[in-house]
């Protein structure tokens, strides 16, 4: 193989010249490389100490409070180390502890999130000494502003506290992580308060919001008096606004102890202060109103309260016109509580809408409901619906409907029960209109209700109300409409029962019988009075169709029923139907036991007079079957005619005795509507004819002649007359017969010609000697 130089040869007349340029590019190259390697290994020192210097300046700052471009220095230090862990580190916990040391931290939605990153995402072993001993307390403040491991955090910073030079920060968090406790250490939180305000030399900017701290503590374990001592010596002429807020502790210590008087003077001094420090006038106005009030001065208060509703923009506003409300009540001023509710639900859409620290909803609306009820006791019904139309701002829809309906139904009541006492037919029936028209709009009102019922136990009930309103509104049809609404809607309630009784009566009312009994007959499916009262009311409809076997048969079997399940209003009627209904079918024995049952136990029932005209003419009905049996039965033993006899007597005694009372009553305002003038005549005749069977012709001979005497020149004095007659002939004197003779004929003379052939034959008669028995 050829030589490499013997390959490359240059001709003999070209000999090779010497590069010169080879040697200044190669001294710049070599230059080149040093400058590169000099500088690849230089760049990270002088960065660093960079770094390094603008970290310190932000700490720096920080420590001066210049919190704003401390934060721009720390983020751009942040932004240039990710190659250097320790500065990276170092900046991350500044950073932290700098944004933790904004006031407004806990403002702001997720302001937790950047520091707690930053303390978790670096090694805290880069930290000096210094810092370490920061870190426990940056970490431990996290957690207490984040409501997490509060108790963890406040031990770390009290056994940080022998290692710290300056021990503020840590007292200051362990007063406040005690306060955070879900059951807040009080006493642990006031014994870091008095070390951190003992510190000497502490600072204005940071003593004053430590004393009122104190103040809120002491004021917190009922100690106010001490509280007040702190409180008393809080000055500032740098932050009047913590001054002021020291002044509210006091007035507010002072409150909580009753002491009215000192509270007042100091919430007077409150509002002496400066406009641009006393933003908002509310609470010391409300509270000052507050504290008049209770030392009796309501004039005052109201006056302040006023005040406080015009000036102030925060919840004292509403808590002001709720205290008016209050004051007007218990004033009885109805016209001023009106308009003040009127005021307080007037910027309300819906309850939802009332945000209230001082009152909730439910004190608000309880206030409109006892406000509502009290002008409902005044019967001032117009207020009354005055507050019901602002209620319904603040009251469910379900609750103000169904209050207004207790208004109407209420003034229904009232106007109903004047008509009674008024004697002029046109204003008594102006009167009722008006109730009727009331009670029909308080059932519509219940109807609308029961839509909105919150409840099915709550609409059963409006259902149940709005049907009896609509029956006293005299609308059956309404009525009935609610009534099958409740049914359908209310299949357990107890009162299902009784609502197919009234649903029967409404339907009979509506001369729909058939359905009626349907109804009864669905009511007596359920126990309790209603099954017995529904029972009745079959008989009465059988009755009607004069099927008396099987009306007194379910009668009976309603009378057997309730000695085992008693109804006082089911037994007296069944008892005074069946004796009614006996003496329809001349059934006097039947008559004699039912009536005689029901007027021992329910004497004082309307249908007692009537009931006792029946009893007495079944007593003398009786009396004379006793004696057509003595007469016919001719071949009868002698004992049995003494018991015919001793029958007879009894019959007629008790016959004498019932007429006799009845004669007593006849004429009394009961007697007048129950008795008929026809009746109330004839009840002294037949006293006097039982009195005369009797034999006791004296008795029957007072009696005849009172009744001549009240009934002279009537058809009844003839019989009056007859009877005298009959009792002078029997006991023998004759000429007093001949005189009543006589002055019955001139009685006659006078009556027509159809009642003179009646008595003619009887005179005939009488005018022959009759022997006494």
């Amino acid at each position: 193989m050829q030589d490499f130089a013997e390959v490359i040869k240059f001709p003999e007349n070209q000999k090779p010249r010497k590069m010169s340029w080879q040697v200044p590019v190669f001294v710049i190259g070599c230059l080149i490389f040093l400058v590169a390697i000099w500088f690849r290994f230089s760049k990270p020192a002088t960065l660093s100490e960079a770094l390094s210097k603008k970290l310190s300046s932000a700490i720096e700052l920080t420590s001066k409070n210049d919190l704003k471009p401390a934060e721009s220095q720390l983020r751009e230090v942040l932004g240039a180390s990710n190659q250097l862990p320790e500065i990276s580190s170092r900046t991350k916990f500044h950073l932290a502890r700098l944004l933790l040391e904004k006031p407004d931290i806990l403002e702001k939605p997720d302001s937790l999130l950047e520091p707690t990153k930053f303390l978790e995402s670096f090694d805290p072993s880069y930290l000096n000494e210094k810092e370490l001993k920061e870190y426990t307390i940056v970490r431990a403040k996290l957690d207490i502003l984040g409501n997490k491991n509060i108790s963890i955090a406040i031990d770390a910073l009290e056994k940080a506290l022998a290692t710290l030079e300056d021990s503020t920060e840590a007292l200051e968090w362990i007063a406040r992580g005690a306060l955070k406790l879900p059951e807040p250490d009080l006493p642990r939180a006031l014994k870091a308060n008095e070390e951190y305000r003992n510190i000497p030399l502490l600072p204005e900017e940071k003593r004053v919001p430590a004393q009122l701290l104190g103040g809120e503590i002491l004021m917190r374990l009922q100690r106010h008096e001490e509280a007040r001592k702190v409180l008393e010596n809080i000055h500032s002429d740098t932050r009047p606004e913590l001054e002021l807020r020291a002044k509210v502790l006091l007035a507010e210590s002072y409150e909580k102890e009753k002491h009215w008087l000192e509270a007042v003077q100091v919430w007077k001094q409150i509002l002496e202060t400066p406009a641009d420090i006393l933003a908002d006038m509310g609470k010391p106005l409300y509270h000052l109103a507050l504290c008049l009030a209770k030392i009796d001065l309501p004039r005052e208060a109201e006056q302040y309260w006023k005040e406080c509703e015009i000036k102030s923009q925060s919840d004292e506003k509403n808590a002001a016109s709720m205290q008016l409300a209050f004051l007007y009540l218990d004033q009885k001023s109805l016209t001023n509580l009106a308009n003040q509710l009127g005021v307080i639900s007037r910027n309300l859409a819906s309850p939802k809408d009332w945000k209230n620290s001082y009152f909730t909803l439910e004190n608000l609306q309880e206030l409109f409901v006892k406000a509502e009820k009290f002008a409902l006791n005044e019967e001032d019904f117009d207020i009354a619906l005055k507050i019901n139309e602002s209620s319904q701002r603040v009251l469910t829809s379900y609750s103000s409907l169904s209050n207004r309906s207790v208004i109407l139904n209420s003034m229904g009541k009232k106007w109903a029960s004047d008509a009674k006492n008024i004697s002029d037919p046109i204003k008594m029936k102006a009167l009722n209109s008006r109730a009727e028209k009331s009670f029909k709009d308080a059932a519509s009102l219940r109807m609308k209700a029961a839509a909105e019922a919150e409840t099915p136990a709550n609409k059963s009930e409006q259902l149940w109300l709005a049907a009896g309103e609509f029956q006293l509104s005299k609308d059956s049809a309404k009525s009935m409409e609610a009534l099958v609404q409740f049914i359908n809607h209310s299949g357990q309630d107890s009162r299902v029962g009784q609502a197919w009784y009234l649903l029967g009566d409404t339907q009979r009312e509506l001369g729909k019988p058939e359905a009626a009994k349907e109804s009864y007959l669905q009511a007596m499916k359920h126990r309790g009075p209603y099954a017995y009262r529904s029972r009745y009311q079959i008989a009465l409809l059988m009755m009607e169709k004069n099927e008396f076997d099987q009306a007194a048969d379910i009668l009976e079997q309603n009378l057997q029923l309730l000695r085992f399940d008693p109804d006082q209003e089911s037994q007296e009627r069944s008892l005074f139907a069946l004796g009614s209904l006996f003496f329809q079918r001349k059934n006097y024995r039947m008559v004699v036991r039912r009536y005689e049952e029901a007027l021992e136990k329910y004497g004082q029932n309307q249908q007692a007079i009537r009931a006792r005209l029946q009893l007495g003419e079944s007593y003398r009905q009786l009396a004379n079957q006793e004696q057509q049996n003595l007469i016919l039965n001719e071949k009868t033993t002698s004992e049995t005619k003494t018991h015919y006899q001793n029958e007879h007597r009894k019959w007629l005694n008790k016959a004498s005795e019932t007429y006799q009372e009845l004669e007593q009553v006849a004429d009394s305002p009961i007697g007048l509507t129950q008795l008929s003038e026809e009746e109330r005549k004839l009840i002294p005749l037949l006293a006097a004819e039982c009195k005369f069977n009797l034999g006791n012709y004296e008795s029957a001979l007072i009696i005849y002649t009172r009744q001549f005497q009240k009934t002279k020149g009537s058809k009844e004095s003839l019989h009056a007359l007859g009877g005298m007659i009959r009792c002078h002939s029997v006991l023998g004197q004759q000429e007093l017969v001949q005189n009543r003779l006589v002055e019955l004929r001139s009685q006659l003379s006078n009556m027509d010609e159809g009642t003179k052939k009646e008595w003619e034959p009887w005179l005939a008669v009488a005018s022959k000697p009759i022997q006494k028995p």
